[in-house]
């Protein structure tokens, strides 16, 4: 199983609607890496986030001392990512359905993504991230949600 090509045609959208705003959501980015940490409820030291984009909160959890590593499936997003990251982040280009690490995590995120594809995709990725995330650990997943981005398409926000 492969992610499907529209999937990264999207993302490059994404990416095009978000670039010139990164500045003005480093007070968002900030408050979403508290945001998680509160979730998690424990210390941690290492996370993966999957479908990173350009890796804006890897930056902002990097700079708590979590080691990050993030995967990407776009690899302009990945370009980004690795221009404007510290060298601490390890970042990977590839698809997760695809992809493989030689180690576990404390935490594995996937953000504003899930839900893209079939159940059965959906299925297989949490048994992906099953892999991935040490015994104690624990996956953040965020649900997906098309109506944001058919919001922003369209110019309403």
């Amino acid at each position: 199983m492969t992610t499907n090509e529209w999937v990264i045609l999207f993302y490059k959208k994404q990416f095009e609607w978000l670039r010139d705003i990164e500045e003005e959501m480093e007070s968002y980015l900030n408050k979403e890496a508290e945001e998680i940490e509160r979730q998690i409820g424990v210390k941690f030291e290492s996370m993966l986030d999957i479908g990173a984009h350009i890796g804006s909160i890897a930056r902002d959890l990097d700079a708590r001392g979590i080691f990050m590593t993030t995967l990407e499936l776009v690899p302009e997003l990945v370009e980004t990512a690795r221009l404007r990251s510290p060298n601490t982040t390890d970042i990977h280009l590839g698809d997760f359905y695809t992809y493989t690490f030689s180690k576990q995590f404390d935490v594995v995120s996937y953000f504003d993504g899930f839900g893209i594809g079939s159940d059965e995709d959906q299925l297989t990725l949490l048994k992906r991230m099953k892999d991935w995330v040490k015994d104690e650990g624990t996956l953040l997943i965020d649900i997906y949600n098309p109506n944001y981005w058919l919001t922003i398409a369209a110019g309403k926000k």
